[in-house]
């Protein structure tokens, strides 16, 4: 907010120092247009063009800003399903964890590292070992 005012106070003293020189220099020009010709003093013409120019400088910074406000808008809204199929993922691993530790507790499974195929040490029990090398997950002996 105070940034856009210290740019409106400033495009306000440049065009008013724009009137000021003009005022002082009151040189006349003749100006056509297509279809007609004008005279008129030149800084005048040149305030003109000056607010023409801020005008379409204006539009094309408004026509880029909506551009960008509604792809930003969009993400947003991606971003949003993204985050709510995180959140239930999230929920249902939360959930699987303490299924997996209420079983463990209740010494319903039992969770061993498994060897890897070639060790030099055999399993005890004469279960399969899991080639991939991760810990296994066998039923308790009751």
């Amino acid at each position: 907010m105070i940034k856009t005012l210290i740019y409106l106070i400033g495009l306000v003293l440049i065009i008013a120092a724009g009137m000021l020189i003009g005022g002082a220099n009151p040189q006349v020009i003749d100006f056509d247009f297509i279809a007609a010709k004008v005279t008129m003093p030149q800084s005048t013409l040149m305030a003109i063009w000056f607010g023409a120019g801020f005008a379409i400088a204006l539009l094309f910074a408004a026509w880029q800003i909506s551009v960008l406000w509604l792809r930003c808008h969009s993400l947003r809204r991606r971003l949003r399903v993204y985050e709510e199929k995180d959140k239930a993922a999230d929920e249902q691993k939360k959930a699987d964890e303490a299924a997996i530790h209420a079983a463990t507790e209740a010494k319903i499974v039992r969770v061993e590292p498994v060897r890897k195929e070639g060790s030099a040490e055999s399993s005890s029990d004469g279960s399969k070992e899991n080639p991939s090398g991760e810990a296994g997950v066998k039923q308790a002996d009751a």
